[in-house]
C-alpha cells in the first residue's frame, strides 16, 4: 500500500520502466558525451603543449647574442643568471655555424654541456668528452663514417662516439655535429663562456618573471620563451576553436537526446498527474512527487555517465589523464539543467487545471509556425553572409565568423526539418507503396501524426553524422598541410642538393650523368648571383638564378615557350607585380658594376666580366619555384656564371626508374655529398607521425559515434515502444506479422538516411569551414566513403538491435497492448 508520496514516486519510478530505463541512458549518455569532451580538451591542449615543448627541450626558456653580436655570454654572466630567483637549471652553448670544417665539410656545430638539458635538446645519449664527437646521420652517411671512426675538425682529430637520426625530412637538412663545450672553445679560441644558453625554472608560473629579469640583466639579450612560441599558440588557438565547435555540437547532441527520451516521460505523467489533480491532489503533491521521481532518474544517470566516462578514458585512452574536479563539475552543472528541463514542464501542467493539461499534453503539432519559417529563412541568410566573409575577408578571425556562418545553417536546417518533415514524409508515401508494398504506406501515414519525435529523432542522428563529418575533415586537413608543406619544396619526387659546393663545370657533368639514366630527365637551380636589369631607362640590380629551361619545361615546372631556352627568362610573380612585367616583354641584362671593396686584394689583370642580354619573358612563376630570386635565366648563358653563381643549389629528378636510388648511390664516388630525398618517403614518414599523434583523437571520435548509435538506438526503441497501440490496432485490422515487421524497418530506415544525408550535406559545409580555418583556399571534402560505411553500419546495428523489439510488440496480446498510453 501506498502511504506517502515518496511511496507514490517509487512506484511511479519501477512500474514504468519502458520510460524510466531510456530517459535514465538518455541522461547517462549525455553526460558520458559531455565528460569525455571536456577530457579529451583538457588533454589535446597538455598534449599539444607537451609534444611541441618536447622538440624544444627539458626547458622553458632560450637566450643569447645574435651571431653577427660581439658581445659573449661571460662567466659572470652566467653566476648572476644562476643567482636569480625561480631558476632551476642553466646549461651554457657554444653555436658555430660556419667555422668548423669536418673532414671538408663545413659544419653547423654545437658545444655543450653533459647535462639532461643539452640532451633533451639535441636528442642525443652519450655522455660527450674532449677529442670525442658525436654527428648526425646525414652528415655520417656524407663523410662514410661509423661510430668509433675519427674525424678532422678544423685539423683536430675527434672519435665519432655516437651517430644519431634526426627528423628532419628534407633534402635541405644540415649536417650537424656535437663536441664538448670546452673542446669547442679551444678550438675556435672562442673568448668567453658562450654565447646561447638554456634556461630551465622552478615553476611554470615563474616563466614570465625569469624571462623579463633575464632581458633586464642585458637589453641585448634575445630571450625567447617557448610556451609563447607563435605557431605553439597558434595552434592551441586552433585546436581550441575547433573543440569549441565540436563541443557545441556536442552539447546540442546530447539536448537532443534527453528531450528525445524524456518527452514520453514529460507526456506519461503530465497526464498522470493531470489525474491525481482531478481527484483531489494539490498542486505541491503534484510538484513533490516528480521531483522525487526526476531525481531518482536524473541522479542514476548522471552517476552512471560519469562512472562510464572515468572507465572508457581508463580503458581505451590510455595515455590520457582523467580531470576528476572537472568531471565532476560538469556532471554537477548537467544534473542542475536536466533537472530543470524535466521540472518547467510539469511544474506548468501542476498549476492549470486538469483538463486543459490533458488537452496542451494531446498537442504534438509545433506552435508558431510563420515565426519558425521566418528564423530559419534569416538563420540561412545570415550563415550565407558568414561564410562568404569568412572566404572574402581570410584573417584570423575567418573561423570564427566560418563557426557562426555553421551554425545559423544548423539551426536552419534544424527547422527545415521541423516545419516540412511532413511533407517528406508524404512525399515518400507512393515510392515506398511501389517498392514495398502497403505496408511502406501506412508506415509514413503513422509518423505524420508525430511531428516532435520524428523531427528531434531525425536531428540526433542528423547532429551524430555532422560531427563525425567534421572530426574526420579535421584529421585530413592536418594531413592535407603536412603534404602541402613538403610538396612546396619537392617539385618532383626527387630533390638532390650537395653538402660540398659544386662547382658550374661539376654541376653540368652531374646534370648531364643523371639525365642519361633511363626514363629520367633532370633540371638543375643553381645558387645564382646578381645582375643588372635594364627597363624604362632605369636601372636596377636584382638577383638571379641559372637553370636549364628546356629541362624545366619538359618536367612541367615552368609553362611552355617556343624558341631558343638561352633567350628566354623566367620572372617571379611578386616581381612581375611590383614592376608590371608581362610575358612577352623583352629585357636587357647587363654586368652589375660594383666598386672595389677595401682591404681586398684583386688579382694583377683582373677585370670584372662584362656582357649584355636581352631575353623575353617567357613566362611568370609561383615563388616556390624560383629559389628565392626574382630572376631564372637559362645556364647556358655561360657569360652569367662564375665560382658562386654556378654552384649547385637544387637537382629537380623526374623519374619511373625504380633503380633510381641504386643508381644514384652509384655517383657518391665521384660526386662526393650528394644527398637527395624522395617525396613519397617524406611523406610516409610525416604521416605516419601525424597518425600516431592524432590516433587518440580519431578514437575518442569512435568512442564518441559509438555512444552516439547507443542513444540513437535508444531513441528508435523508446518510439517504438510509444507506438505500440498503435501497432496493436493494425494487428486488429489484420495486419500480418510480417508486414508490422516491414514497417517499423521501413520507419527507422527512413528515420536513418534522412538523418544521414542531412548529416553529410551539412557536415560537408562543416568541413569547408574547417578547411579555411588557417586561411587555407584549398576545399577539404570528407571522407564519403568512410561516411557511408558508417551510415550502412549503423542501419545494420540499429535493425539488429530493434529486431528483438518488434518480436516482442507481435507477441504481447492485444487486450494488453490496446491499454498501452499513447506516448
Amino acid at each position: 500500500m501506498i502511504k506517502n508520496l515518496r511511496g507514490l514516486s517509487k512506484r511511479f519510478f519501477i512500474s514504468n520502466k519502458w520510460i524510466t530505463i531510456p530517459s535514465i541512458i538518455a541522461i547517462s549518455l549525455s553526460i558520458l558525451l559531455i565528460t569525455s569532451l571536456m577530457n579529451f580538451s583538457i588533454n589535446s591542449e597538455n598534449n599539444l603543449k607537451k609534444k611541441t615543448l618536447e622538440k624544444f627541450g627539458a626547458f622553458e626558456i632560450q637566450c643569447g647574442y645574435e651571431m653577427d653580436s660581439s658581445k659573449r655570454i661571460t662567466k659572470g654572466f652566467l653566476l648572476e643568471t644562476s643567482s636569480l630567483e625561480g631558476i632551476d637549471k642553466i646549461s651554457p652553448v657554444i653555436v658555430e655555424g660556419i667555422d668548423i670544417n669536418i673532414n671538408g665539410i663545413n659544419t653547423y656545430t654545437v658545444g655543450i654541456e653533459n647535462d639532461e638539458l643539452s640532451k633533451s635538446k639535441y636528442k642525443y645519449n652519450s655522455d660527450i668528452e674532449e677529442n670525442t664527437i658525436i654527428i648526425n646521420k646525414q652528415l655520417a652517411d656524407t663523410l662514410k663514417v661509423n661510430e668509433g671512426d675519427n674525424v678532422l675538425v678544423n685539423g683536430h682529430e675527434n672519435k665519432v662516439i655516437e651517430i644519431y637520426k634526426d627528423k628532419t625530412y628534407s633534402s635541405n637538412s644540415i649536417n650537424i655535429a656535437i663536441m664538448n663545450r670546452k673542446s669547442l672553445k679551444e678550438i675556435l679560441k672562442f673568448p668567453e663562456e658562450a654565447n646561447y644558453m638554456m634556461v630551465k625554472v622552478q615553476n611554470d608560473d615563474g616563466i614570465s618573471k625569469v624571462s623579463k629579469e633575464l632581458i633586464n640583466l642585458d637589453k641585448d639579450l634575445r630571450v625567447e620563451v617557448f610556451q609563447e612560441d607563435k605557431d605553439l599558440l597558434e595552434n592551441i588557438n586552433s585546436m581550441q576553436y575547433f573543440i569549441g565547435f565540436l563541443g557545441v555540437l556536442v552539447f546540442i547532441m546530447c539536448g537532443i537526446f534527453i528531450v528525445s527520451n524524456l518527452q514520453g516521460y514529460i507526456y506519461k505523467y503530465t497526464k498522470d498527474f493531470s489525474v491525481i489533480k482531478a481527484v483531489g491532489g494539490s498542486s505541491f503533491q503534484v510538484f513533490i512527487t516528480v521531483l522525487m521521481q526526476t531525481m531518482m532518474i536524473n541522479i542514476t544517470g548522471v552517476f552512471s555517465g560519469t562512472i562510464l566516462s572515468f572507465l572508457i578514458c581508463k580503458l581505451f585512452l590510455t595515455s590520457f589523464e582523467y580531470y576528476y574536479l572537472p568531471a565532476l563539475k560538469i556532471a554537477l552543472i548537467g544534473f542542475l539543467i536536466i533537472q530543470i528541463v524535466l521540472l518547467i514542464p510539469v511544474f506548468k501542467t501542476s498549476r492549470i487545471l486538469p483538463l486543459k493539461a490533458m488537452a496542451k499534453n494531446d498537442n504534438v503539432e509545433f506552435k508558431h509556425i510563420k515565426l519558425m519559417k521566418y528564423i530559419m529563412k534569416g538563420s540561412l541568410i545570415v550563415g550565407i553572409i558568414l561564410i562568404l566573409s569568412c572566404i572574402i575577408a581570410a584573417d584570423k578571425n575567418s573561423f570564427l565568423h566560418g563557426i557562426g556562418g555553421f551554425l545559423c545553417i544548423y539551426l536552419s536546417s534544424f527547422l527545415f526539418v521541423m516545419i516540412y518533415i511532413n511533407k517528406i514524409f508524404r512525399l515518400l508515401m507512393k515510392p515506398l507503396r511501389f517498392i514495398i508494398g502497403r505496408s511502406g504506406e501506412v508506415s509514413m501515414k503513422m509518423l505524420i501524426p508525430q511531428v516532435k519525435k520524428n523531427s528531434i529523432l531525425i536531428l540526433a542522428i542528423t547532429t551524430m553524422i555532422i560531427i563525425t563529418t567534421i572530426g574526420g575533415s579535421f584529421v585530413k586537413l592536418i594531413t592535407f598541410n603536412n603534404e602541402q608543406y613538403y610538396r612546396k619544396e619537392y617539385l618532383t619526387n626527387i630533390v638532390l642538393t650537395c653538402d660540398y659546393e659544386l662547382n658550374y663545370g661539376t654541376t653540368l657533368k652531374l646534370i648531364n650523368d643523371v639525365n642519361e639514366i633511363d626514363d629520367t630527365v633532370a633540371s638543375v637551380m643553381t645558387e645564382g648571383g646578381t645582375t643588372t636589369i635594364i627597363r624604362n631607362d632605369s636601372k636596377k640590380n636584382i638577383g638571379f638564378s641559372l637553370g636549364n629551361l628546356e629541362e624545366l619545361k619538359k618536367q612541367g615546372l615552368i609553362k611552355k615557350f617556343d624558341g631558343d631556352a638561352k633567350n628566354k627568362v623566367i620572372i617571379s610573380e611578386e616581381y612581375a607585380k611590383e614592376n608590371n612585367i608581362v610575358v612577352g616583354e623583352k629585357l636587357k641584362f647587363i654586368a652589375p658594376k660594383f666598386e672595389n671593396e677595401e682591404n681586398v686584394i684583386y688579382a694583377e689583370g683582373y677585370k670584372e666580366p662584362e656582357y649584355e642580354y636581352n631575353l623575353e619573358v617567357s613566362s611568370i612563376e609561383d615563388d616556390k619555384l624560383m629559389n628565392r630570386k626574382p630572376v631564372l635565366i637559362d645556364i647556358s648563358n655561360t657569360k652569367l656564371v662564375d665560382d658562386i653563381s654556378g654552384r649547385l643549389n637544387k637537382m629537380y629528378i623526374d623519374t619511373t626508374n625504380k633503380n633510381i636510388d641504386t643508381l644514384l648511390n652509384g655517383k657518391i664516388q665521384e660526386y662526393q655529398g650528394i644527398k637527395w630525398a624522395s617525396l613519397d618517403t617524406v611523406l610516409t614518414e610525416t604521416n605516419k607521425e601525424i597518425e600516431e599523434r592524432w590516433s587518440f583523437f580519431k578514437l575518442a571520435l569512435i568512442i564518441l559515434d559509438c555512444s552516439m548509435v547507443f542513444g540513437i538506438i535508444t531513441s528508435i526503441k523508446n518510439n517504438i515502444n510509444s507506438n505500440r497501440k498503435e501497432y496493436a490496432l493494425l494487428r486488429c485490422m489484420k495486419f500480418k506479422q510480417k508486414d508490422l515487421t516491414k514497417m517499423i524497418i521501413t520507419q527507422s530506415i527512413v528515420f536513418l538516411l534522412i538523418g544521414d544525408i542531412l548529416g553529410v550535406a551539412i557536415g560537408t559545409i562543416g568541413s569547408f569551414i574547417v578547411s579555411i580555418s588557417d586561411g587555407g583556399t584549398t576545399i577539404i571534402f570528407p571522407d564519403y566513403t568512410t561516411l557511408i560505411l558508417i551510415c550502412v553500419c549503423s542501419i545494420m546495428l540499429v535493425l539488429f538491435c530493434i529486431f528483438p523489439d518488434i518480436q516482442k510488440i507481435q507477441k504481447e496480446k492485444l487486450i494488453l497492448e490496446l491499454n498501452q498510453e499513447e506516448l
